[in-house]
């Protein structure tokens, strides 16, 4: 078993670590506990640098409402345009 810490601090921030993974594979399964505008950036840049191919499942919490009903929004506004 391999296990790697992702604190958030330095080099090893949650959205390096994403950029690194989603631009190298062809399947992601990532799952949020709330979605942001900002925080489906890194989707967008890999599927306008000509990714398209990407399959992403996506699972994201709606509990107490800290997902951005604009992040919603955005995602599937991407999910219509890039299919």
């Amino acid at each position: 078993m391999h296990l790697d810490v992702i604190d958030n601090s330095g080099a090893t921030s949650m959205i390096a670590e994403l950029r690194k993974e989603i631009g190298t594979c062809r399947n992601a399964r990532l799952a949020t506990a709330s979605l942001t505008r900002g925080g489906i950036g890194f989707i967008e840049e890999a599927l306008r640098e000509g990714r398209r191919s990407l399959h992403i499942q996506l699972l994201v919490g709606l509990y107490n409402g800290h997902t951005e009903a604009a992040a919603l929004r955005r995602l599937l506004r991407m999910q219509k345009h890039f299919g």
